[in-house]
């Protein structure tokens, strides 16, 4: 029996950590890490992880095998979806600027086990993208050596027959490559950042260069290729395609959401320098694109390295050798950027209890978590040894694609739910924060009326007008009697209301007297009220904060004045509001909202040559799909309220979301296969089993802590059983 109620509490405390979200304070805004990044550090941190093996490997493939010359719509297009999600990514990097990027805003919203497989998706997904940069760095070095030391490597210990993921032969100067950028990132945030600044010139520059020399040496004849299918020899789907490709090569300003508890100014930052970084990116790949394009046809690019076989073409080996070296910057670069992303979300994970805490650990001369570095260093290096450079890319892809696809519903959920709040760093249960609220309330019962004695007649309601800089309420409604609060009793009554809650009395005991006994000695009164006061913040405040005690009359008008000055958005949701209550509504809307998302993506990936023959089911399924999207995220932009915090917000709320969730799906499915996405389920199921298995093991169902006098959680606890109140503080317990 005893046994059994110990595996209920376990049960039961695993439900409640499921669902628990993050509490974003003042405290969490504090770090062990060093806050040296500025603007131009965090977009060229962005452009390093950017520009490497995605643009000079994909490029070639993109332009021979799926869109020709119109390549450059390609990278149009991805960089449009990735700003989409960039926006996204940026009001969350604003709202709250800790490193952990897609996990830290997953915690925040959906609550911590969809956290935790977004981190664990992070790591794998980092992990095996600086398994692809490592491979790749191999293969142009052992190039230069007319692939001797991979022959040498395959015939000291054989080939590998255990098949697919795995490769054919062990790739050791790979190993020993990311080793190398192990140390390097070891050693300091600053020396390391120095390095990525200079790589990133590099790699950009060698960029600029092909574009260059192609508008020199080149032929714009190739742009047109009436010989070889025109500008689109692929048509709309090869764009498609390549646009799904593309995407890998334009992906990584992430990283700059993950430096933002090593940035000076994150909220300003970090926006800025996303965007910076996505316009300097599209400009050098849609240049470099034009460029090898002028260099060489299409049909003639050698997919195995595309912008040398360019400058061959134009018999220009000089230049040739230059755009051989150039790749190794980038990777280089890519590489370091990569353990430098990854180990920061495991240090994340770690200091919110979801990953072992020995990762926590940072080095107190370099500032940098060690132990994460160095695992995650590990782990690639012996990723890049062992398995295909395909099955790597084809996971990447996907894993990256998923991740787009539910960060824009995470934003969407967050502006609805909290965006009202005017303090989103202040915790439900901290001083400053039920200080900010009793003020709030106080301010709000401030001014009263006392009593209405005429009729509902909206005409003998007072009008406030101003005289000489003071408030005066007119003399056309003489039966309304208004009394303001002296300051000091205002100021008096406020200190005694915050210490009598603190002391457990009732919330507005003091606060009530003190009105009940103004309107008192209003009545006696029985004159009209009329205020004059200093030009102080009192009277500002006086004007902000006059309340109404049941009149009929004056919330009759004070309604109707609503009424007309309320926009559209407002009239909607108070529309909706009857039908659409509550938290559930909105997880009801968005649930709907990214089904239907999904479906017009597979709608299109696999329906689009129906739909291009015009044949009526796929037409009418596709316009039924697109009216049901219209009409979710109109019903969602009236839920959004608009927002008093500083700092970068997404304009058009929620359509760049729905967009962002929408391409992003489109590109997921035109890139993957059945394979991939049950390769991928598998990797989640297997983070759902280490999570669970996690939280088990910490449960400590006699484990005990107070929590402090007057916590509205620890009353409501002491206010139940023993049992259930016990397993209520171990559901909060990271």
């Amino acid at each position: 029996m005893k046994e059994h109620s110990i595996w209920r509490s376990r049960l039961h405390h695993l439900g409640q950590r499921m669902i628990q979200r993050k509490v974003v304070g003042e405290n969490d805004m504090k770090t062990e890490l060093r806050r040296c990044l500025t603007t131009p550090q965090l977009t060229l941190l962005g452009v390093g992880n950017t520009i490497g093996v995605g643009i000079y490997v994909m490029l070639g493939v993109m332009a021979k095998e799926n869109a020709g010359p119109s390549v450059i719509l390609c990278f149009a297009a991805a960089i449009f979806v990735t700003l989409m999600n960039a926006l996204v990514y940026a009001e969350f990097a604003t709202y709250i600027p800790q490193t952990g990027a897609a996990y830290i805003y997953f915690y925040k919203v959906f609550g911590e086990f969809a956290a935790f497989l977004c981190g664990w998706l992070i790591l794998i997904t980092f992990t095996f993208a600086s398994s692809v940069g490592a491979r790749a760095w191999s293969g142009m070095l052992d190039s230069f050596f007319n692939n001797t030391i991979q022959d040498q490597t395959t015939k000291f210990f054989g080939k590998i027959q255990f098949g697919m993921p795995f490769a054919e032969s062990l790739d050791v100067l790979a190993f020993a490559f990311q080793i190398a950028v192990v140390i390097i990132v070891s050693c300091n945030v600053m020396c390391s950042s120095i390095i990525n600044t200079i790589l990133g010139v590099l790699t950009s520059s060698v960029l600029i260069f092909v574009f260059i020399v192609g508008i020199i040496y080149g032929n714009p004849e190739n742009f047109r290729n009436t010989e070889h299918g025109g500008f689109f020899p692929f048509g709309i789907v090869g764009v498609i395609k390549g646009t799904s490709l593309a995407l890998y090569a334009t992906s990584g300003f992430d990283i700059i959401c993950l430096s933002a508890e090593e940035a000076k100014n994150p909220a300003k930052a970090i926006p800025r320098a996303i965007i910076l970084e996505l316009l300097i990116v599209g400009a050098v790949y849609i240049g470099a694109a034009v460029g090898m394009l002028f260099l060489i046809p299409y049909w003639l690019i050698d997919l195995r390295s595309p912008l040398p076989s360019a400058f061959e073409n134009v018999h220009l080996p000089w230049g040739k050798f230059i755009v051989t070296i150039g790749p190794m910057f980038g990777v280089t670069n890519l590489q370091m950027l990569g353990i430098y992303s990854v180990s920061r979300v495991m240090y994340r994970m770690s200091k919110d209890g979801l990953f072992l805490q020995c990762f926590l650990k940072v080095n107190n001369k370099t500032g940098v978590p060690l132990n994460s570095v160095v695992c995650v260093g590990v782990l690639t290096s012996v990723t890049a040894l062992l398995f295909d450079l395909s099955y790597i890319v084809k996971i990447t892809v996907l894993l990256m694609m998923m991740n787009s696809v539910l960060v824009g519903t995470a934003l969407i959920k967050l502006i609805i739910t909290e965006g009202s709040r005017t303090d989103n760093f202040s915790e439900p249960n901290s001083g400053s924060y039920q200080r900010d609220k009793t003020e709030q309330d106080f301010v709000e019962n401030e001014i009263v009326v006392s009593e209405c004695r005429t009729s509902d007649s909206v005409e003998n309601l007072a009008v406030v007008t101003e005289e000489n800089g003071h408030v005066v309420f007119s003399e056309s409604a003489p039966t309304l009697e208004f009394r303001a609060v002296e300051n000091n009793s205002l100021e008096n009554t406020f200190n005694n209301h915050i210490q009598n809650k603190g002391a457990g009395v009732s919330e507005n005991s003091d606060l009530t007297n003190e009105l009940e006994r103004s309107s008192d000695e209003s009545r006696k009164g029985g004159t009209t009220a009329t205020t004059a006061y200093d030009e102080t913040e009192d009277d500002l405040l006086f004007q902000k904060s006059a309340s109404v005690h049941r009149c009929p009359a004056y919330q009759e008008r004070s309604l109707a004045l609503q009424d007309s000055n309320m926009g559209v958005k407002q009239r909607i949701a108070a529309c909706l509001s009857p039908f659409f209550p509550g938290i559930l509504s909105v997880n009801v809307m968005l649930t709907l909202h990214w089904l239907a998302c999904v479906a017009l993506a597979l709608q299109i990936n696999f329906g689009y040559k129906d739909i291009i023959q015009l044949k009526l089911v796929s037409i009418l399924s596709l316009s039924i799909l697109l009216v049901l999207l219209v009409l979710i995220s109109f019903f969602l932009w009236s839920q959004c309220h608009s927002s008093n915090r500083q700092g970068f917000q997404t304009p058009l709320m929620p359509f760049i979301p729905t967009m962002s969730v929408l391409s992003s799906a489109i590109l997921m499915f035109s890139a993957g296969d059945m394979s991939g996405f049950i390769e991928v389920i598998i990797l989640v199921v297997l983070g759902a089993i280490f999570y669970v298995i996690m939280v088990l093991c910490k449960f400590n169902s006699k484990r005990s802590f107070s929590l402090p006098e007057g916590c509205d959680e620890r009353n409501s606890l002491l206010a139940g059983s023993g049992d259930d109140a016990d397993d209520e503080i171990e559901s909060d317990e990271i």
